[in-house]
This record gives C-alpha cells, sequence and structure tokens, in this order.
C-alpha cells in the first residue's frame, strides 16, 4: 500500500543512512542529497520487486540501489571534475 505517513517514516529512517553512504563515497553534500533522492525514486519505484531473504536483506538491497545510483552520478561528473 502507497501510505504517505509510512513513506516520510521510511525516508526519515533510510535517507540520513543513504546520504552517509553517498558522503563516504565522496561526494559533496549537495549531491549527496541529490543521489539520495534519486535511490528514495528508485526504492519507491521498485520496492514491490523486493523479496526478503534474511535478516538483513533489506539493508544490503538497499545499499545495492544506492551503489548503482552513485555510479550512475559519477559516470555524470565532467571528466576532470573534483568535488561535486
Amino acid at each position: 500500500a502507497r501510505d504517505g505517513d509510512a513513506w516520510r517514516r521510511f525516508a526519515a529512517v533510510y535517507s540520513p543512512l543513504i546520504h552517509g553512504w553517498c558522503r563516504r563515497a565522496g561526494l559533496q553534500d549537495a549531491d549527496a542529497a541529490d543521489v539520495a533522492q534519486e535511490v528514495l525514486q528508485a526504492v519507491a519505484g521498485g520496492v514491490d520487486g523486493f523479496r526478503q531473504t534474511g535478516p538483513a536483506s533489506f539493508r544490503r538491497w538497499l545499499r545495492g540501489v544506492t551503489r548503482h545510483k552513485l555510479a550512475d552520478a559519477l559516470r555524470r561528473r565532467p571528466a576532470g571534475g573534483v568535488g561535486g
């Protein structure tokens, strides 16, 4: 079900985690926030396909989505660019 309150709680819990992963990957704060938003959009569109396979499987899946969005963001950077 697409419950607005549940989604806001989800975003409040997981956005800082996703943002932290992006910062540790070397993104500037604003770029990390942008990628975190892309991750949340991808999760909203793909969560119906997620299947629980173990106690930490959701976090592994979320980390994988984040890695893919980070790779996309790094590919979009101009050649020779520093930071974000």
